[in-house]
């Protein structure tokens, strides 16, 4: 929560708004710990801050959309912000999130959550942001090309076992 912390208040300082995108229900814990700091260490930017809970896979990929540039720790909000073609920066649990990530092309942009390093966060934000458009490309043809794998797939299983 801390480091989250520092990172969001760079977030603030540097004049953007930060949406917090739950993955599930138990975050709201987390999410109230993060909000307490953030609000004692920028008052005047509270209003800068959304943190609406997701009760569904639906409302969460609602509120992705309203985003440009997704921090994400859990493997459902990495893939549907990928399957949204957000630029996506992964601070991950497990090597799922580093191997879905490096498959995207985005393997720059991962960290573990247990250790992660705020300035290096700061580095990959920044390079995310400077690269934004190229990488969301990248990641919408990924994704197009993954779904045209899935058809293909689709298909010799039809053909196969109907």
């Amino acid at each position: 929560i801390e480091k989250l912390s520092e990172f969001v208040v760079h977030l603030l300082d540097g004049g953007y708004d930060v949406r917090l995108l739950t993955g599930e229900l138990g975050d709201k814990r987390a999410v109230d710990a993060l909000l307490a700091k953030l609000r004692a260490a920028r008052p005047e930017a509270a209003n800068r801050i959304t943190a609406e809970p997701s009760h569904s896979l639906g409302e969460l990929m609602e509120q992705m959309s309203k985003t440009e540039i997704v921090v994400a720790t859990r493997f459902h909000n990495i893939v549907c912000a990928l399957k949204m073609g957000k630029p996506t920066i992964s601070l991950g649990y497990a090597r799922k999130n580093d191997v879905l990530m490096a498959g995207m092309g985005l393997g720059d942009y991962c960290q573990h959550i247990e250790q992660f390093s705020v300035p290096v966060l700061i580095e990959q934000f920044d390079a995310l942001v400077q690269n934004r458009d190229a990488l969301a490309r990248k990641v919408r043809m990924k994704v197009s090309d993954l779904g045209k794998q899935l058809d293909r797939q689709e298909e010799f299983l039809v053909s196969e076992l109907v």
